[in-house]
């Protein structure tokens, strides 16, 4: 049994709620209104995309500051305060050209980015030409195989920081990963798409929306109480193949 910040949990949990409902709303319209225009569902994208984007602007912040634990800083002030050995002085100094040495962590951090990035697109590059072959329906290829190849880096990461048991780290990388992509990627795309001759709206495949939201139920009853074991991984690994095969034989 592993332990995180159930308060981040939940947090977590809430904004994917939040999400796949708005998310689902285009649709609800749509099929509960005869004759609705299509402009309609298209200015509510444009509504419900600004107020995502809020909402991220505002996790943001109360994430940020949510960091600055008062208890934390003071703990480490006082640490920091107490009188070190010549020999912890020494290693700290050599810790810190260590990393002068390699440049100012953000510039690496944006440098890995950029490279992780690339590597992502020429796997997904060679994917497409294998798909051809094979001959794959796009829903399946789309839903399915481009996220898998797309985010190997980050599912690599999760695994690395779930064996060394640094849960926060864990779930923040992977659910914080699907809320950039529908609290702010989406809602961007759809802002943007105002430029172009085809907008695009909030209104997606309705089977896709179902796996979305059986997705974000099951991640929502597993996380919220801030604890996470052998089982519950096993659990999510059953839902993303049975929704993979659905996919596969989805016409």
């Amino acid at each position: 049994m592993h332990d995180y910040l159930p308060e981040i949990a939940r947090l977590n949990a809430s904004s994917l709620l939040l999400s796949v409902l708005v998310l689902l709303t285009p649709s609800a319209i749509h099929f509960t209104s005869d004759g609705l225009p299509k402009a309609a569902i298209q200015n509510f994208s444009y509504t419900a995309a600004i107020l995502l984007l809020i909402f991220y602007g505002l996790s943001l912040i109360f994430s940020l500051k949510s960091q600055q634990d008062v208890e934390g800083l003071n703990a480490l002030e006082a640490r920091e305060n107490q009188p070190q050995p010549v020999s912890s002085r020494n290693a700290l100094a050599t810790q810190d050209r260590g990393l002068a040495k390699f440049g100012n962590p953000v510039t690496i951090l944006l440098i890995c980015t950029v490279a992780l990035v690339v590597i992502s697109e020429i796997l997904v590059g060679s994917l497409e030409e294998t798909v051809k072959v094979l001959g794959w329906t796009e829903l399946f290829t789309g839903i399915i195989l481009l996220p898998l190849f797309g985010g190997v880096v980050e599912y690599i990461t999760c695994v690395t920081t779930a064996l060394k048991n640094k849960m926060d780290l864990t779930v923040a990388v992977s659910i914080g990963s699907t809320l950039q992509v529908v609290l702010f990627v989406a809602p961007l795309l759809v802002l943007v798409s105002l430029f172009f001759p085809t907008p695009l709206s909030l209104e997606f495949n309705v089977f896709g929306m179902f796996a979305a939201t059986a997705a974000v139920l099951i991640t929502s009853s597993i996380s919220s109480d801030g604890q996470s074991n052998w089982l519950e991984g096993i659990l999510l690994l059953i839902l993303y193949a049975v929704l993979g095969t659905a996919f596969y034989l989805h016409p």
